[in-house]
């Protein structure tokens, strides 16, 4: 364990080191992409509103919520490295400390770390990461190698959070090239096996009604699993699928 601790210890070093030294790190407050939140229930809108800058708007997911209380997640992509020296949440008005929105963080070492609480217990004004001290917006301790940011809450946030420490943009992503589908291979029917049997010999397929089926480039066909088991069956889907399975 302890040699363990040292490694990390060790590679916080580097990457602290690295960052300070690369310009294409940056210190200072932490862009956020709002709809990267991932919210664990079922709601009607997303978190945008805790980071457009609007003081006097307070954000709605919607309403008939499953959860009373759940997580919301913000993973960093590949390539991004975030590191949290403080926080910042606005305190419109309302207080919640019965219910309080926790910030908490995963490491890239798999640590799950409560950073800030929020209870709105002031009127109007920025809150710190803690309660008992709203006006001291640092961390006791900066937090390296960010790789979730969890929000935890009931029914309510602050209005605003900002987040401010160490940030390197993640890895561009490669543009998504659209290939070109022909026309034909949007159409398909659902058929059943009778739909394609002789109506006098329902044992034999009719190759007029097979000919016909054969102009789509896809068929959907439902059946029970005994019927393609069966060996009866292996006669009349002979000339429905290429093989049949025993």
């Amino acid at each position: 364990m302890k040699v363990l601790n040292l490694l990390s210890a060790i590679f916080l070093i580097c990457i602290t080191a690295n960052a300070q030294n690369d310009s294409s790190f940056i210190h200072g407050k932490i862009p956020v992409d709002a709809k990267r939140w991932y919210q664990l229930n079922n709601v009607s809108n997303g978190l945008e509103q805790l980071f457009d800058g609007e003081l006097y708007v307070r954000p709605g997911t919607g309403w008939g919520k499953i959860l009373s209380n759940y997580d919301s997640y913000y993973p960093a992509l590949d390539g991004e490295y975030i590191s949290l020296d403080s926080i910042k949440m606005f305190d419109w008005e309302g207080v919640i400390s019965n219910y309080p929105v926790t910030i908490s963080v995963i490491t890239g070492t798999g640590q799950h770390i409560t950073v800030a609480t929020f209870t709105g217990e002031r009127y109007n004004g920025w809150d710190g990461p803690y309660p008992d001290r709203p006006d001291v917006f640092a961390l006791d301790s900066s937090i390296h190698d960010v790789r979730y940011i969890v929000l935890n809450a009931w029914y309510e946030y602050p209005t605003e959070i900002e987040f401010y420490g160490t940030y390197k943009a993640p890895d561009p992503v490669s543009p998504v090239v659209k290939k070109p589908v022909k026309l034909k291979d949007f159409f398909g029917i659902n058929a059943f096996e009778w739909d394609l049997e002789n109506p006098v010999d329902p044992m034999v397929s009719d190759e007029n009604r097979m000919n016909a089926v054969k102009n789509f480039s896809m068929v959907r066909h439902y059946m029970d699993w005994e019927k393609p088991e069966g060996p009866h069956e292996c006669q009349i889907l002979s000339h429905w699928q290429r093989h049949c399975r025993r």
